[in-house]
């Protein structure tokens, strides 16, 4: 068992460390929670699995807030073109207003484009037969300008370790706070992180992230042998289950009363909080139907499926 640094420098500007999780190879205990993978399973068999990480990205909420952004853009340029139409106002700052003016509506712009062109899943495939995760991402820039395309990457499951990460803040009115299950990258045979990977994010309790990676341990070491039997993720795109993305449990269809039965204690609980943002989750949930529309479709690299579906 190799330990690895317990409190790392976050490499974002989001994530804070909160607590590690087991070793990849340790051997079971009591204490385990039971394997879970809930609903972000693509595809599961004795050589492959791929993750889902959809569920991690609010869609919807950067055109949404981007459309308000560019409303409000267009309203502070009306009121400044007439104040700079005074003579009393110099060229220097009416250049260095406009250049302001400018630059926003540009960073507003491409985040409308970001929901987008942002492909609708961004997965993470777990290959037993030669031990590797190979991560399909999106990389996101501060620079507005950056050029964004898919880019994949591969890492040896010998050099992944896992721990939750813990965002917190006061947004005004509420004070919020959010858990993610990040994947560690090590420097092989060493403790030294290089790297993390998000694989699940946005949850507002770390209850199930530890029992997703249960599940992920459990499959390298063993298969789907000793594995509950999981639900594949539902990938057709319905107007429906876009609008109740962000709030489930209000869905009037069968898969909302589901959802429903498996809800505890404490996602209820969770339910009676969030039912003061409708009025926020409800737009941004029916914006992200649209979004969804348009973005593109995961495309894994021709030699990248063969490897994972060889002999199939």
């Amino acid at each position: 068992m190799t330990n690895y640094i317990s409190r790392p420098q976050p490499e974002g500007l989001f994530l804070n460390w909160y607590k590690n999780l087991p070793d990849r190879d340790a051997q079971p205990s009591p204490a385990d929670p039971d394997p879970a993978i809930g609903e972000d399973l693509n595809f599961i068999d004795e050589e492959m699995m791929e993750v889902s990480r959809s569920s991690s990205v609010m869609r919807g909420a950067f055109l949404f807030f981007g459309l308000i952004g560019l409303l409000v853009m267009v309203w502070v340029g009306n009121i400044m073109i007439r104040a700079l139409s005074s003579p009393l106002v110099s060229d220097w700052l009416a250049i260095l207003a406009m250049l302001i003016l400018v630059g926003g509506i540009t960073i507003v712009l491409r985040a409308i484009e970001l929901d987008f062109r942002m492909p609708r899943d961004m997965p993470i495939r777990f290959n037993r037969r030669t031990r590797e995760i190979i991560v399909y991402d999106y990389p996101l820039s501060l620079n507005p300008f950056a050029r964004r395309r898919a880019d994949i990457r591969r890492f040896s499951w010998d050099d992944v370790q896992a721990e939750i990460s813990k965002m917190a803040g006061y947004n005004g009115k509420a004070y919020l706070v959010r858990y993610s299950l990040v994947l560690v990258i090590c420097t092989p045979g060493t403790g030294n992180v290089i790297e993390r990977v998000n694989l699940k994010g946005n949850e507002v309790s770390d209850a199930a992230l530890p029992g997703i990676w249960a599940y992920i341990r459990s499959y390298m070491a063993d298969g789907i042998a000793n594995l509950p039997v999981a639900i594949v993720r539902r990938r057709e795109i319905s107007f429906r289950r876009s609008l109740f993305a962000y709030m489930p449990y209000f869905d009037p269809s069968k898969e909302g009363s589901e959802i429903r039965a498996r809800m505890g204690g404490l996602e209820w609980s969770l339910a009676l909080v969030l039912i003061w943002f409708f009025w926020l989750l409800l737009p941004i949930g029916a914006f992200s139907y649209i979004a969804l529309r348009c973005a593109p479709e995961p495309k894994w690299p021709t030699p990248v499926n063969e490897e994972c579906h060889r002999g199939k």
